[in-house]
């Protein structure tokens, strides 16, 4: 039966498939007023296709980074040409479809401009048939500097915005909805970017289509789940056909137009999907065809997981609670921040998302948030998200800025979110969804009153306006598609200044860091859900080398000083290196302490949150993964390498754990069972070498218990074994 299945759905794929034609091939390039055309890469972007007509120099080297810049205040064109047969123009209806420009950007088909766009994050589609000819068709794309096209929106605007971490003499970034990074942050450089960034198509319709599948999870329990499809139809004709989800089939009546049917599929027995290291990431398949007679005219193949997901925010004793229930469980998220894995994001394969993901469960994270200075991601990111049982807390693309209060920026926005939403809100994997990064921490704590001079009148309409779009409108808009989805306006909830403000919501500590706190202090600030905190460290050898075109004597070296994009940087590395290490010997053995510090400090974070499970929800360290050959808090470095840290994740995240409480010279051994299952496990300790301490025990589910308590911390080595098989071993120095 399963192998009948693929069979169907592999044929449907292949039937479907037949509909759309890529339109990647044959593409050049030129700047704006010039003469002179070169290939161009589709999808790609404007730098990347200078990089490979060697018209410019590739930033990831040295300091070509700022020899780059001009780029983003020309505006470029890009040709095509692609061939129609008389059969392909019978067919009723042809559409184009952009799934990404970035951003300003005229498209232009046969010398008739068909498309106007301005979000880097929506897809641009339209019907052509009636500008198509029959042999050469022709497509004129122009891109607009993004520079230029805001500089009068900046100037004209009544008040200064914040704009994240830009850098640049125009900081329009708050005007332009594309990818915050790209104009620069304190982990990675400014380019602007520009061009065809998503795939670009033609589909064919005939007959009929299937425009749009919602699908909403109306019934879960143990014995039966139901699914009701909402099918959207474009019918060329009044005409019957047939509609198969799975093996059921159902007659439809079709008007000429476009409608919705409803259909309710049934599952007995449903298998759920859950998080790494909860249970398995059960996923179902329903193929979804629309048939004339036996011959399918259009499908679809929509993947499900059978799951509830819950944000528990609940006044207790200590504030308020935030944590995660999954299938009515409670989850301890286990996890990193995400961010895009290049400027040149169409260059990220399906491969490179793959092992990404992968990585991240082999590390024992159940949990990555998508950072909403990046872009709202691939679906392979999701896909495979869903199929490895990783958790998504997923930011909306706002960060760090204040936006203008524009009726046409309004639209535009929510334009974006519904129909990313619409994208996304089929992937399991997504359980949470984010308003925006620390804007709201940053009005009532940066002091960007006094920064950009605001009125009292000012900030009241602006903190009104933020409120309108955060606390009202996006909620309303997700709601709208996904009527029970969790939803916070803003990460953090509470600013870690001070230490009542860990009582309550999710937290960014950055006391580390930004506030020079010792490592130590990660043991007394836990919030209720650690959301953000980190440490920086060097990028493996190799990669500096690479990169700088030398091995450089120290941090000092231009090329190093230029990958160091924090205002602290390289002094506070060097600080904590000479704080808890022996003296440095080398340029190499400074990049190799620094990421033993930073294994260090989050080290002492991790154990600080887990110890504290009953109170706090979940932590996910700052930051997973890095976009270019820089300095920065990651935990494996832009070649995909491990830092020391990764490398001790899997221990660290481990779902039966011992965990050391350490104060006053006195080391205390706590037992973790993150597990739904009780447990019998034995136990050893060794001192010295020596075995210290053998019990078996019976371990609750769900808890934390302490083992034992030792004079000091060093020379200790625990060992978990379950059915006399070791689970898990930790060395405490």
């Amino acid at each position: 039966m399963r192998s009948n299945l693929l069979l169907l759905l592999l044929l449907s794929l292949q039937l479907h498939a037949q509909t759309k034609r890529n339109l990647h091939e044959g593409w050049s390039f030129k700047k704006m007023g010039s003469d002179t055309f070169f290939k161009a890469q589709v999808p790609g972007t404007v730098q990347a296709d200078l990089i490979r007509a060697n018209q410019i120099p590739h930033p990831w080297y040295g300091q070509n980074e700022k020899e780059i810049q001009w780029v983003e205040n020309e505006d470029w064109v890009y040709k095509n040409q692609f061939s129609l047969s008389d059969k392909d123009l019978t067919a009723d209806d042809i559409e184009i479809n952009f799934e990404g420009l970035d951003t300003y950007a005229e498209v232009y088909l046969n010398g008739a401009q068909i498309i106007e766009a301005n979000n880097m994050f929506r897809t641009w589609k339209k019907k052509i048939k009636n500008l198509l000819q029959s042999g050469i068709n022709e497509i004129e794309i122009h891109f607009f500097s993004p520079i230029k096209r805001n500089i009068k929106e900046l100037s004209s605007y009544p008040h200064r915005l914040p704009a994240g971490s830009e850098t640049g003499t125009y900081q329009v970034s708050p005007f332009v909805r594309k990818a915050a990074y790209h104009f620069g942050w304190d982990w990675g450089p400014r380019i602007v970017c520009m061009g065809i960034w998503k795939p670009v198509y033609l589909e064919f319709h005939r007959k009929a289509y299937i425009e749009k599948v919602h699908v909403i999870q109306t019934k879960l329990n143990p014995e039966e789940a139901e699914l009701e499809f909402h099918l959207h139809i474009h019918s060329f004709r009044d005409q019957n056909l047939s509609l198969q989800i799975q093996q059921e089939k159902y007659p439809i009546q079709l008007k000429n137009g476009i409608q919705e049917i409803k259909k309710t599929i049934r599952i007995k027995k449903p298998q759920l999907w859950w998080p790494n290291g909860y249970g398995e990431p059960h996923l179902y398949n329903f193929p979804v065809y629309i048939k004339e007679n036996a011959v399918v005219i259009d499908s679809h193949s929509q993947v499900w997981g059978f799951r509830t997901a819950a944000l528990i925010q609940e006044e207790d004793s200590i504030g308020q609670s935030f944590y995660f229930k999954i299938n009515g469980k409670k989850i301890f998220a286990k996890g990193a921040n995400y961010i895009p894995q290049s400027h040149f994001l169409s260059e990220i394969n399906q491969t490179d998302y793959k092992n990404i993901i992968h990585d991240a469960r082999q590390c024992q994270m159940n949990m990555l948030r998508v950072w909403g200075g990046g872009i709202y991601e691939n679906d392979h990111f999701y896909n495979y998200c869903d199929s490895m049982g990783i958790m998504v807390w997923q930011d909306f693309m706002f960060a760090g800025s204040l936006y203008p209060e524009l009726k046409s920026f309004q639209d535009n926005i929510e334009l974006e979110v519904k129909e990313n939403v619409e994208r996304l809100h089929l992937h399991p994997s997504i359980v949470h969804w984010n308003g925006n990064n620390e804007i709201e921490v940053a009005w009532f704590n940066w002091g960007w009153q006094k920064t950009y001079g605001y009125t009292l009148q000012d900030s009241i309409q602006i903190y009104k306006y933020y409120q309108e779009i955060f606390q009202n409108k996006i909620k309303i808009w997700l709601h709208s598609i996904i009527p029970n989805a969790t939803y916070t306006h803003t990460s953090p909830l509470s600013n870690w200044g001070k230490k009542e403000n860990f009582n309550r919501g999710s937290m960014h500590y950055w006391g580390v860091w930004h506030g020079g706190d010792s490592f130590p202090q990660y043991r007394e600030y836990v919030g209720r859900f650690m959301a953000e905190y980190g440490f920086q460290s060097f990028p493996n050898p190799e990669v500096i080398e690479t990169y700088c075109g030398y091995f450089p004597e120290n941090e000092h070296d231009e090329c190093i000083s230029h990958r160091q994009k924090s205002y602290v940087g390289n002094s506070m590395i060097r600080k904590q290196i000479e704080t808890h290490f022996d003296s440095i010997l080398s340029f190499k053995d400074f990049i190799y302490k620094s990421q033993e510090a930073q294994a260090l400090a989050m080290q002492i974070a991790i154990d600080a949150h887990r110890l504290k499970k009953k109170s706090c929800g979940g932590t996910l360290f700052w930051q997973y993964n890095d976009c270019w050959p820089g300095i920065s808090w990651s935990c494996r470095d832009f070649s995909g390498q491990a830092k020391k840290i990764m490398q001790l994740l899997p221990t660290l995240y481990a779902p039966i754990a011992i965990i050391p409480e350490v104060s006053q010279q006195k080391t205390t051994l706590h037992l973790l069972n993150d597990s739904f299952e009780e447990l019998n496990l034995e136990i050893k300790i060794f001192k010295n070498d020596q075995l210290a301490v053998q019990k078996r025990i019976n371990v609750a589910a769900d808890s934390l218990q302490i083992l034992d308590t030792f004079e000091n911390f060093n020379c200790l080595t625990a060992e978990i074994y379950q059915d006399q098989k070791l689970i898990f071993t930790r060395n405490f120095k």
